[in-house]
């Protein structure tokens, strides 16, 4: 019924959603801080689009407690794994080819249907969703590290804004623990 280039291609876009769903699993892992392999398991074991919600919600806070919201780095990672987002619409395509039902009409390319979607099922329609897939998945590491390097950059400036200033290097002295009271060097401090 199906040929073996139709079959070379399911095949492909299977290895190309996992290692997009590997990488969903990551980043939950990573936003959560979760070092611990019990917790990674967790996670692991959650459906994709529960982890893209999960990522999402933890985002958000991010975005609010380092006035992220609106900005590049958290619009352009929310645009791929909001409710309608880049991903889910993949993961939905993917779920028909993986769990939907052939259907073949006389004189049209057979397509697979699931509830949700339709894909046809050609070698060059599944050769574009692996491409989508392999794109969507760069697209979301990139958005998820420029977000978190925006998230980095905002902590730091908060931290450093936090920290203690004004005190005259020139006037203080300080106690080296090898020896005696010694003035800092000319034009700075220890």
């Amino acid at each position: 019924m199906l040929d073996d280039e139709t079959l070379r291609e399911v095949g492909r876009l299977v290895i190309e959603f996992n290692t997009l769903e590997e990488l969903i699993t990551a980043l939950a892992a990573a936003i959560f801080e979760c070092t611990e392999w019990a917790t990674a398991e967790y996670l692991r074991k959650r459906d994709t689009s529960q982890k893209l919600g999960q990522i999402r919600d933890v985002c958000n806070i991010l975005a609010e407690a380092y006035e992220l919201q609106g900005k590049p780095p958290f619009t352009s990672l929310l645009s791929q794994i909001k409710e309608k987002g880049t991903i889910l619409k993949l993961l939905k395509k993917r779920n028909a080819v993986i769990h939907g039902e052939v259907t073949i009409k006389r004189g049209e390319r057979p397509c697979i249907q699931s509830k949700q979607s339709t894909v046809e099922l050609s070698p060059e329609a599944l050769s574009v969703l692996v491409q989508e897939a392999d794109r969507a998945t760069a697209d979301l590491l990139a958005a998820y590290y420029n977000f978190m390097d925006a998230v980095g950059k905002a902590r730091e400036a908060r931290d450093a804004a936090a920290r203690p200033t004004g005190i005259a290097q020139h006037n203080v002295r300080a106690r080296d623990p090898r020896g005696p009271l010694v003035a800092p060097p000319e034009g700075g401090s220890r």
